[in-house]
């Protein structure tokens, strides 16, 4: 009854604010639940955001360790830290590696002390280095040095490293390995100086025969009687060709280094080449009483293509070097053979240069094909030299795919040898031997002291299928002929022991049967024994050494043309009749070829630059069978007075033969003559075999009848300055 009366109390709005009230503490509660529902949420979102915050930290901190070990493990430096006590704390795995640990087992550095790791794991002298820079480092000093480990070069430095509180905490060691460095720097410096010594020998080398040069030019032009003049001109020709062969070695290189050394093939002659060097070298041969011999093998090609003169120079170095380094008296022996055959006809050709001489030591030999070097530095000194020769051989081999070695021994002599590959020809023409000769009634008798050459001399006879005896003294050649022997040809040489070639020809040609034809062989120059075998009857002479087909055209002959060997050099062509135009601005050089030129009869006129050359030609275009034409020449060069010549509205102008006549020898430069219109090249110094060879080559496709005409003119008409 209460309650209702309470209730029954309230007023309806009393009752309606309460309600109202209520309400409103429900719609608080309700707010206040739903704030903590969000917070609970917001917790909840806090605590997986905190959640991955830390997974991102546990892997950002994994990533970093992982990082870490892997900047330890790749480091290429030796990088370690030691405490405040010396005790190793932390390295990369090339300072573990350094130490003698493997990566695996580099843990049980870890805390011992580095006075017991540098004393049980490094040489005493490395130990010592390392502890200095350390003991410097904990006094609070950088040190830096460098240190040597066997073949390693280091570079080291031990620094302190402090705390935010300047604390010393320890020493970090870093070991830079610079080997490499170190050994290209050393490298640099031994280039420099070799080149400095190589510069230095050049000069030596380039004055010692330009000395020569001035001054027995001075010696023959006070000279009053011939003899002198004659010596001194053949001293000054020597240091020419001295000087010459250094230009050729320095360009050969220069080429090579602007990778603009080139070989060019051409069909040639195996036996010509090899002569044609040994006609080069023989007289050095002669001068130290040497004996050189040449072999080539039966099964040798005839006929190849490649670059003859390029070959011929790799021999003639090393023959020129065995020459060099072989003292007088000595041997040297030249031996070319076929070795292989592989497709397309190429051969695998195997020359071996062996000598008697100073020979070479292990050392030596390291170095022996390097540009710039020789065996020795004080070689050049003593025997002359560019150092450059060997290592242009390598690569003229190395091009026709080949090698180049050495074998050797100091004081033991040495045997060069090279491998070269080049193509197989078929060999132009017949036999050796002449077709029309019943050679199996010839008898040949050789009489030599030396039994290379007597085994030779077999050798190329059974190939010659020739009979053929054998003597090794002039007494027992005699005996041969006392016991009824009759041969129709003697080769005869010249040093004999006892009785020498001399007193045995004038034997054999006193003797009742004296038709044998008597040819002496011999390494010494036909001028000096010429008029002492002459007197004793010897028909021919053959110099040494021998070559097959040298020895089958003496044999020739003595079945042709039975007449007395002519010592005197090979007349000058005859050019009477022809007239060239010579392009030269430097007079001497016109004054040169006038003098060469004088023994042919030809005529010859000078322009003293390509315009006026053009001239001249215009003038007269039917007056010139050939213009030699220089290339350097001012107001207008050879190219291009080749050019306007070419182009001019004559029908001569577009035949007539124009051959560069230049000190431009490169390859480049025989192409840019070709290219403006020239028809030939001939590179100064003149090589007057090969001026004449050529100008012959152009002038007999001329007109006989052209010839004629000019000869039978009484009056001709000069057109410009004629010599």
């Amino acid at each position: 009854m209460a309650g209702e009366k309470v209730t029954a109390n309230l007023t309806y709005d009393e009752l309606f604010e309460k309600l109202k009230k209520s309400e409103a503490e429900m719609r608080r509660l309700n707010r206040q639940l739903r704030a903590n529902e969000k917070l609970v949420e917001a917790a909840r979102v806090n605590t997986s955001i905190q959640e991955n915050i830390l997974n991102t930290m546990r892997r950002d901190i994994q990533a970093t360790q992982e990082y870490n070990r892997q900047l330890l493990i790749n480091c290429p430096d030796i990088i370690f830290l030691l405490d405040s006590s010396r005790k190793y704390r932390l390295g990369t795995y090339a300072a573990a590696t350094f130490i003698g640990v493997s990566m695996e087992e580099q843990g049980v550095l870890i805390g011992r002390n580095f006075d017991e790791i540098n004393e049980r794991y490094f040489e005493a002298e490395l130990a010592k280095s390392i502890m200095e820079a350390v003991s410097a480092a904990e006094q609070g000093e950088t040190q830096r040095r460098n240190i040597v480990n066997k073949d390693s070069y280091y570079e080291l430095m031990a620094t302190p490293f402090y705390n935010d509180k300047e604390k010393f905490l320890g020493v970090l060691v870093l070991m830079h390995d610079v080997t490499d460095l170190t050994k290209a720097k050393e490298a640099a410096e031994t280039a420099s100086n070799v080149k400095s010594d190589f510069l230095s020998n050049m000069s030596h080398e380039i004055r010692t025969p330009m000395n020569a040069i001035i001054g027995m030019t001075a010696i023959g032009s006070s000279a009053s009687d011939i003899e002198r003049k004659d010596y001194a001109f053949g001293k000054i020709s020597e240091a020419s060709q001295h000087l010459l062969g250094v230009i050729n070695d320095i360009l050969d290189m220069s080429k090579i280094e602007a990778n603009k050394f080139e070989i060019s093939p051409v069909e040639f002659n195996f036996e010509k080449m090899l002569r044609r060097v040994v006609n080069v070298i023989n007289f050095r041969v002669d001068e130290k009483c040497q004996k050189l011999v040449v072999k080539i093998a039966d099964d040798m090609p005839q006929t190849l293509f490649g670059d003859d003169q390029r070959l011929a120079q790799v021999i003639t170095n090393l023959l020129g070097n065995a020459v060099k380094f072989t003292p007088e008296d000595g041997s040297i022996t030249l031996d070319a053979r076929l070795i292989g055959e592989e497709a397309d006809d190429i051969c695998v050709i195997q020359v071996d240069v062996t000598d008697t001489g100073i020979g070479i030591s292990e050392e030596q030999r390291s170095r022996l094909f390097l540009s710039f070097q020789q065996a020795e530095s004080n070689t050049s000194r003593k025997y002359g030299g560019t150092g450059l020769g060997l290592s242009i051989s390598k690569n003229i081999v190395g091009m026709m795919d080949g090698e180049i070695w050495v074998e050797s021994e100091l004081g033991k002599g040495s045997k060069f040898s090279f491998i070269v590959r080049m193509q197989r020809r078929v060999a132009k023409g017949q036999g050796l031997l002449r077709p029309d000769v019943n050679w199996n009634n010839v008898r040949i008798l050789v009489v030599d002291d030396d039994p290379d050459i007597l085994d030779y001399f077999k050798e190329i006879m059974k190939r010659l299928d020739l009979t053929c005896d054998n003597a090794a003294t002039g007494e027992d050649a005699l005996r041969l002929i006392e016991q009824g022997s009759e041969y129709d040809i003697c080769f005869v040489d010249w040093r004999l022991p006892g009785m020498d070639g001399i007193e045995l020809t004038t034997q054999l040609k006193s003797g009742t049967s004296n038709r044998a034809v008597v040819i002496m062989i011999s390494s010494t120059e036909w001028s000096v024994i010429e008029e002492d075998a002459k007197k004793a009857g010897v028909d021919k002479f053959l110099p040494k050494p021998l070559f097959p087909s040298s020895i089958a055209d003496v044999i020739n002959e003595c079945f042709g043309v039975w007449s007395q060997i002519d010592a005197a050099p090979e007349d000058a062509p005859d050019f009477e009749g022809y007239h060239v135009l010579l392009a030269e601005d430097v007079e001497i050089n016109r004054e040169i070829v006038a003098a060469l030129f004088d023994p042919t009869r030809i005529d010859i006129d000078f322009a003293e630059n390509g315009r006026e050359a053009v001239h001249m030609y215009s003038l007269a275009p039917e007056k010139y069978d050939a213009i030699l034409m220089d290339v350097q020449m001012p107001e207008m060069d050879g190219y291009e007075a080749t050019r306007r010549i070419r182009a001019l509205d004559l029908p001569q102008a577009k035949s007539i033969p124009i051959i560069a006549m230049t000190a431009n020898v490169f390859k480049e430069d025989i192409e840019k003559s070709l290219e403006s219109g020239m028809n030939a090249h001939i590179g100064k110094p003149l090589d007057l075999e090969e001026v004449f060879t050529i100008l012959g080559k152009y002038l007999k496709g001329k007109s006989a009848k052209k010839r004629a005409l000019k000869l039978d003119k009484t009056s001709v008409t000069e057109y410009g300055e004629g010599v």
